[in-house]
């Protein structure tokens, strides 16, 4: 009995690290698109990623980044505040969001939150040189 738990414990975790592997390639797949400024495949893989994970951070930043560059900023702002509710997501890519945020405001005309969350991104991360 022993042996098949320890056989279903291997078999899970295995699972679990290809699965993990499965969304880190598709997010250096649209992050290499996306340096490439070939923004709708790299929006792909990033959502593709997000079929993988729908909470991921990471993921939810690059379909933003993509949307952003394609002029779709509603929808950008939109996958930031996913992104923002990752609780996996590092102080330095917390302020990155907060600052494109604080871009999306800019481009809406709405600068007094675009200050706000400028503000906000440099808080969280004060040695961030973007903001």
């Amino acid at each position: 009995m022993s042996s098949k738990i320890i056989a279903l414990l291997l078999l899970l975790s295995s699972s679990s690290l290809a699965h993990s592997q499965g969304i880190k390639t598709k997010i250096r797949q649209g992050n290499r698109l996306y340096k490439e400024r070939n923004f709708s495949e790299a929006e792909t893989a990033y959502r593709k990623a997000l079929l993988l994970d729908s909470l991921s951070g990471k993921a939810n930043f690059g379909v933003s980044a993509a949307a952003y560059e394609l002029g779709r900023y509603k929808e950008a702002a939109s996958y930031l505040e996913r992104a923002l509710r990752d609780p996996r997501i590092s102080t330095k890519e917390a302020a990155a969001t907060l600052h494109n945020l604080g871009n999306v405001a800019m481009k809406d005309k709405k600068y007094e939150e675009a200050i706000r969350l400028y503000e906000e991104s440099l808080i969280t991360h004060p040695e961030s040189g973007d903001t």
